[in-house]
């Protein structure tokens, strides 16, 4: 379950591998290709999440865990952030952490990732037209995340962050319903 709490704590953390990055001692890509590869790991392993995440599991047995299955497998510096979460009884918000540093890294990338959502799968042309117009108006580099969805019957939404454009007949037509009824 995510809250605010986690996601708070996730961002110092975030915030935490971000400036191993800045201080040239890791890539950024290299720390997002070891958290992936722990992310990975932990999915596939559900005795080794469980048991990372275990507040009966004494400390020492989870750092061991850490080290072997880890070590050789990713940087040290990842390793040892790992155990900071076992220290600090945080390895259940690694996935929050793991999120958080995505956006970081979004940001110092200058991306912005779009979600749109299209009654109909968009050409390829389409698709690089919206991208392009995307880009000129935010001034970053976009990704789009494409989703058909056939009951907004035409038209787009497009999700930015917390912005929503609603450019769907589903919406005018629901916009219509309500004008008439008032």
């Amino acid at each position: 379950m995510t809250n605010i709490k986690h996601i708070l704590i996730a961002q110092r953390y975030s915030d935490a591998l971000v400036e191993i990055a800045k201080d040239g001692k890791l890539t950024y890509s290299k720390i997002s290709t070891d958290l992936e590869l722990v992310k990975n790991t932990l999915s596939q392993s559900k005795d080794l999440d469980e048991f990372l995440v275990n507040p009966i599991t004494s400390i020492e047995d989870k750092k061991e865990i850490i080290d072997r299955v880890f070590s050789g497998e990713i940087d040290g510096l990842i390793v040892n952030f790992l155990k900071v979460l076992i220290d600090k009884n945080r390895f259940s918000v690694f996935g929050e952490v793991l999120n958080a540093y995505n956006k970081a890294l979004d940001r110092v990338n200058n991306i912005s990732r779009i979600q749109v959502v299209s009654a109909v799968e968009m050409t390829e042309d389409a698709k690089n037209k919206l991208k392009e117009k995307l880009e000129t108006k935010l001034k970053k580099n976009v990704v789009i995340d494409l989703e058909i969805n056939p009951e907004i019957i035409a038209g787009l939404v497009i999700k930015m962050g917390d912005n929503i454009v609603d450019v769907s007949l589903k919406h005018k037509l629901e916009d219509l319903s309500k004008n008439i009824m008032k």
